[in-house]
């Protein structure tokens, strides 16, 4: 810190709200998110946590310019602030925060709330946690002053109302912004940082500290905490969700936006093609065959910018691009047969079985939506055993007025399950049922179907690479009970491949046996070779390139058998069991460090079934 902390007597303290004491500042970011969605915007999340304690006002001009949105500034307002009102039902207070609050309060230290939300905001806030309520008699917005943040009239206005010197009162802060003004306004500032990257750029406060729990009153002058019991401070509980491994707990939230262990879902809404069936991988070829009948050749850069979208519309865009001489409806008519021949062939993704009987089991209300017709999407269903039993609730574009990217769709389907959007779950493939999932108002997690585009899935809540990522607890439904010994029992993959040097080139397929593009982490399973000797594997798939080039890294680890000695060979594969997802970063884990980190499971492959 600067100066000499023990010379400086501070006889009043100043607090922020969001960020400092409320982690709203988490919350809210996914409202940004959520409505420039609806105007088909992704957030920049970079610049706005550079406007991190900006004032109402000053914030939605910039982001109306930022984002070029074709609103006032007063119907922002309008649109956003019901949004961050249903956040605040849910904000909790920060660690160490209800401790310093209520240590003022009793030790009766003057104090007050000066926030740059407007008053009322601030007030609705502070009234949602038990107590606060008493312990701060003034509370401040920037509507009460002439320039809120960073000019320090709050600041000001708060020591003259607690009818104290400015230099008596220390203000603890979380934003630059809100650091400048205390210090404009003369005041000691100690900077709690909301965003720990940003930390290097609080120097000109006089104290930075990681958290509240570190605060130390005694250096201002100051009542001391006095809970401390043999060197440990009780806390309130934190509770986090991860993964244990190799004694490192990797937190869930890290894999999505915002804290979605505070969301509280009560029904899912499912996309069927490339979500749950591998038909988008059976049917990509079908334009490719009809385009040949005019002596077209497929462009599969446009056709994958094209995924998600309906019929109708899909249909129009390929008769101009492709300059065919025929009408929407002949287009139809010559396309389709050929596509529900692709249908009858049309397998479950890996983990859409496991998810729907899940959900059906634990009576969590569910529907299907996608943008195919309503004809067609129940023609898929029926060919799926259990499916038509288990969607009680299916619609196709041809039940709302308009389909995705609009979000029609989804919220029909949260009116038929009679629960609100803001409860509804939608797991998409596609970055059209994306965006109108969240132009819905729902949270929405990414299955992308096309690794490649996995980058452009920003909007999304979580982006997962298969189902069998997915932890329906932390979305507060209720968790899969499957898992055995660190292992999950999974429907048998099959398909066939060339092993050589630990690394297995998988053979081009036909559609329905090859290695879906949503088979992602480590697997164990059965080989077959040439000479029809069985092998027990530990597999692990990923996708390794830049923007431009991305490949499936296939490696294989032989658990009984020499490498040497099986290589150039032709394999059949049967993959029965899923061990997790592996990190994105760096290379494939070479065969001795597969085996390595997953030898326990070395028992679970030797007691499994296959053939």
């Amino acid at each position: 810190m600067k100066g000499n902390a023990a010379d400086i007597h501070v006889s009043a303290v100043i607090l922020d709200l969001d960020g400092t004491l409320l982690n709203t500042e988490v919350l809210n970011k996914d409202v940004l998110k959520d409505y420039l969605a609806r105007y088909g915007k992704a957030v920049d999340q970079k610049k706005e946590d550079a406007r991190s304690g900006m004032s109402h006002n000053e914030f939605r001009i910039a982001i109306i310019k930022e984002y070029q949105l074709l609103i006032t500034p007063e119907q922002f307002t309008e649109e956003i602030r019901p949004m961050y009102r249903e956040r605040w039902l849910l904000a909790q207070a920060l660690p160490g925060a209800n401790r310093l609050v209520k240590h003022l309060y009793n030790q009766k230290v003057p104090v007050a709330v000066a926030s740059n939300s407007m008053t009322t905001n601030v007030e609705a806030k502070i009234s949602h946690q038990p107590g606060w309520t008493k312990c701060f008699p003034i509370v401040l917005g920037s509507d009460q002053v002439k320039s809120g943040k960073p000019s320090p009239d709050i600041f000001l206005e708060a020591a003259k109302r607690m009818g104290v010197n400015a230099a008596c009162c220390l203000v603890i802060e979380d934003s630059l912004v809100g650091v400048k003004a205390a210090k404009a306004a003369g005041m000691k500032v100690v900077a709690v940082p909301s965003i720990q990257s940003e930390s290097g750029q609080f120097s000109v406060a006089d104290m930075v500290l990681n958290s509240l729990l570190d605060l130390q009153p005694q250096v201002w002058g100051l009542p001391p905490f006095e809970d401390w019991v043999s060197g440990v401070v009780p806390i309130e509980p934190i509770h986090v969700r991860g993964l244990h491994r190799n004694g490192y707990l990797h937190q869930l939230a890290a894999a999505m936006n915002g804290a979605a262990a505070d969301t509280q879902i009560c029904a899912v809404i499912l996309d069927m093609d490339g979500t749950l069936l591998n038909t988008e991988v059976l049917t990509k070829d079908v334009l490719k065959d009809l385009l040949a009948r005019y002596g077209k050749e497929v462009d599969y850069k446009k056709e994958g910018m094209r995924l998600g979208v309906t019929h109708k519309e899909s249909r129009l865009a390929i008769i101009k691009d492709y300059d065919l001489p025929i009408t929407p409806e002949q287009f139809t008519e010559e396309i389709m047969p050929m596509y529900r021949e692709k249908w009858l062939l049309a397998q479950a993704l890996p983990g859409a079985n496991r998810l729907i009987k899940h959900l059906h089991s634990k009576k969590v209300p569910f529907a299907l939506a996608s943008n195919s017709v309503t004809e067609n999407v129940e023609a898929k269903v029926s060919h799926q055993p259990g499916w038509s039993t288990y969607f009680s609730i299916v619609l196709g574009s041809d039940q709302v007025k308009s389909g995705k990217p609009s979000p029609d769709i989804f919220l029909e389907a949260a009116n038929r399950m009679g629960v609100n959007a803001a409860s509804c779950l939608v797991i998409e493939d596609s970055l059209t049922g994306v965006k109108a999932g969240k132009a819905a108002g729902m949270k929405v997690v990414a299955v992308p179907s096309l690794p490649s585009e996995s980058d452009n899935f920003s909007v999304a809540d979580m982006v997962l690479h298969s189902l069998l990522e997915l932890q329906p607890e932390v979305w507060g439904l209720p968790p899969f009970e499957d898992w055995v010994n660190g292992a999950l029992p999974i429907e048998p993959i099959c398909f066939r491949g060339l092993y050589r040097n630990g690394l297995l080139h998988e053979f081009a397929g036909d559609g329905a046996s090859g290695l879906p593009d949503q088979v992602f982490g480590v697997y164990f399973g059965w080989a077959k070779d040439e000479s029809s000797k069985i092998l027990k594997i530990l597999m692990s798939v990923k996708w390794d390139g830049g923007c431009c080039s991305i490949k499936k890294v296939i490696n294989v680890c032989l658990i009984d058998g020499s490498n040497e000695a099986t290589s150039d060979q032709k394999m059949k594969i049967m993959l029965v069991g899923y061990i997790g997802a592996q990190s994105d970063e760096g290379n494939s884990a070479s065969e001795k460090e597969l085996l390595e980190e997953n030898k326990e499971l070395e028992e679970v492959v030797s007691c499994s079934s296959g053939g």
